[in-house]
């Protein structure tokens, strides 16, 4: 099996499209929530947070595919383990695990050319100001996205980021009392 797609479908569920094999079906049975249609032939999966990564494990080595072509790299899957292990044993809250899983999925899937040794404060800086330019999230979310990586770097690849240059911040909307 060489790709798995991944497509919005009906309200909170995704569809997932691969090569019929036994092997295949199994995986995607491991996947809490999934769902065959068999009208449709087709599988679907609750859309949440996490959910590209955990079909990126389900399946791996095979490429996961989303309708925009943003693949999460097979490699991303045991980081984001590793991830989530860190998060549980600190105590943080289940929606701190859901967000900071998901910001380090982006910023992986951005960085696919790169190996993970090489991934650094520019990395960094240029996922984060592409954020705020093109894709217009509030300071809030920049700010949580950035919180999210320097976590991974500093307990998952056992590194701190350092100074990260970052051309684009988010504006602060402004409040009057």
């Amino acid at each position: 099996m060489d790709r798995v797609t991944v497509s919005p479908g009906s309200p909170g569920r995704l569809v997932v499209r691969f090569p019929y094999s036994p092997e295949a079906v199994q995986k995607i049975r491991g996947v809490p929530g999934r769902w065959w249609h068999a009208e449709e032939k087709v599988w679907t999966v609750p859309d949440k947070p996490g959910m590209l990564e955990r079909l990126a494990e389900a399946f791996a080595p095979a490429a996961v595919v989303t309708e925009a072509g943003a693949e999460v790299p097979p490699s991303a899957a045991p980081l984001l383990s590793r991830l989530r292990e860190s998060i549980r044993v600190k105590h943080y809250s289940p929606r701190t695990e859901s967000a900071y899983s998901s910001w380090a999925a982006r910023f992986l899937t951005e960085t696919t050319g790169k190996a993970v040794d090489e991934l650094g404060p520019a990395d960094v800086g240029r996922f984060l100001t592409r954020l705020a330019t093109i894709e217009n999230v509030s300071a809030s979310t920049q700010n949580q996205a950035l919180n999210a990586l320097v976590f991974f770097f500093r307990e998952v690849l056992g590194r701190e980021l350092g100074m990260i240059d970052v051309a684009a911040r988010a504006k602060r909307s402004t409040h009057l009392p």
